[in-house]
């Protein structure tokens, strides 16, 4: 507690700065687990197929960023759905999407079977050095983790994303006062920080 007047934090859409980059939340799946790949499925699809190099692409959401744990995903293009349905494997990983997001109870989840070789909502550029923002992370820590990811990567949903900007706003992110304000004025999940960016970014 602090003394003075109480100072409510609106939500805002947009960095105050203009010169901030844009965050994002990550991309959402929605597809049952069917267009994600450990890093065994990973291997075995290009052993076996070396041209799906293209549309495999790394994953990386809070858990996989802290923990370091290795996971990749299926990103599918328009243009690239006729190849990728040439593969049985692939073939079948697509029509498992359709079939979970056409028998969801979610009007919106079905809505996006229309469209089953991709994640249902999509923020990805393939920009150099993207940067992640985990979504959710200990209280204990003294700076909020936050890194770059190589070229490529693709965030999830647990995540948020900022791409093409300037290394200062790595500097501003990872300072000890945002940490503090972030505390002061995100959300929490039980005692976990939550960054939520319309409030602190």
């Amino acid at each position: 507690l602090t003394a003075g007047e109480n100072v409510y934090i609106k939500r805002k859409s947009s960095p105050l700065s203009e010169n901030f980059a844009q965050m994002s939340i990550g991309s959402m799946a929605r597809d049952g687990g069917n267009l994600i790949l450990s890093k065994k499925e990973k291997e075995d699809l290009l052993t076996s197929f070396p041209r799906l190099s293209s549309v495999i692409k790394p994953l990386f959401g809070s858990e996989e960023f802290i923990q370091g744990k290795e996971r990749w995903c299926l990103w599918i293009e328009d243009e690239d759905r006729e190849f990728c349905e040439g593969i049985s494997e692939i073939k079948k990983r697509i029509q498992s999407v359709y079939e979970f997001r056409i028998n969801s109870k979610a009007k919106t989840t079905n809505q996006y079977a229309s469209i089953p070789h991709k994640f249902a909502q999509r923020c990805y550029n393939n920009y150099n050095s993207p940067i992640i923002i985990p979504s959710t992370s200990s209280e204990h820590r003294k700076y909020i983790p936050v890194g770059y990811l190589n070229k490529g990567s693709v965030v999830t949903n647990s995540a948020n994303v900022v791409y093409d900007s300037h290394p200062y706003l790595f500097g501003v992110i990872t300072s000890r006062i945002h940490n503090i304000w972030v505390k002061a004025v995100g959300g929490r999940l039980e005692t976990r920080i939550r960054y939520a960016k319309e409030l602190v970014y």
